[in-house]
């Protein structure tokens, strides 16, 4: 998650930016917080090739990098913890109360399905922002991340949801069981997972538990990964305050002090 930031310069003008949670001292020094997704998001521009010769379309790709770097990429992703999250509330309040009376209503299921779809659609432009990024660091960092089952069965089931069904479904135990009766209108060669051409319905079942822990794990996995290219003496300047004037005050922090108190999630 970004910060936005105010302050002033030293005629008194007001600013402001948005910067990377370890743009802020006092959560960049916090072992519990800092992940290698937050200190990618300030650190990874530095992997961005500048030519001496600056051409138009490299201001074009320079200023592209830095913002999906800097904040496109958190975009997507706090809309992905958002979605997981609330799924995740909505599911856990179904799965905890027992029906009083024989008849009910079904909303409560279709406002889950409604935070589950949503969840998945950010998960597909999550997916669209990695590899844009991966591509204008001429990488293929996250090519494991789609090959994994967590994701192939996610962007199925994101495609059946969005595309083609909308399913009845039940609880078991502490998860979800759905069944999805129209895969034969599913494109089998684009399936991921339910890729059987013979196969017309599926049940899957669902905990909505960690929702999101695959993704952000590998997620940070992959943030790790270009931080490995990065000489760990780089430093950045972190806010730890401010002045009287309200210009603010920083501190450096290296790279090498930030990976050694990072987690993957």
């Amino acid at each position: 998650m970004s910060k936005r930031v105010t302050a002033k310069d030293k005629t008194g003008k007001e600013w402001w930016i948005v910067t990377p949670n370890v743009g802020v001292y006092s959560f960049a020094t916090n072992p519990n917080k800092v992940t290698f997704l937050e200190i990618f998001y300030f650190f990874a521009q530095h992997l961005i090739k500048i030519p001496k010769k600056l051409k138009a379309e490299d201001e074009k790709r320079i200023r592209e990098s830095r913002l999906r770097i800097l904040l496109e990429l958190d975009n997507r992703v706090q809309q992905l913890l958002f979605f997981a999250n609330e799924s995740r509330k909505q599911g856990t309040k179904i799965l905890q109360t027992k029906p009083r009376r024989k008849i009910c209503s079904y909303k409560p299921y279709q406002i889950f399905l409604s935070h589950l779809t949503a969840y998945l659609n950010a998960l597909h432009s999550l997916r669209d922002e990695v590899l844009a990024i991966d591509n204008l660091m001429g990488k293929n960092y996250s090519e494991k991340i789609w090959q994994k089952d967590w994701f192939k069965i996610d962007v199925d089931i994101r495609t059946l949801l969005h595309h083609i069904e909308s399913p009845m479904f039940t609880t078991e135990g502490q998860q979800f069981r759905f069944r999805f009766e129209r895969l034969d209108l599913m494109d089998k060669k684009k399936a991921k997972f339910l890729t059987d051409p013979e196969q017309t319905s599926a049940e899957l079942l669902l905990d909505p538990k960690d929702i999101s822990k695959d993704a952000m794990d590998d997620l940070n996995i992959w943030a790790k990964k270009y931080l490995n290219l990065l000489d760990k003496t780089a430093t950045m300047e972190a806010v730890t305050g401010y002045q009287k004037d309200g210009r603010t005050k920083t501190k450096k922090v290296t790279l090498g002090a930030l990976m050694k108190v990072a987690h993957i999630t």
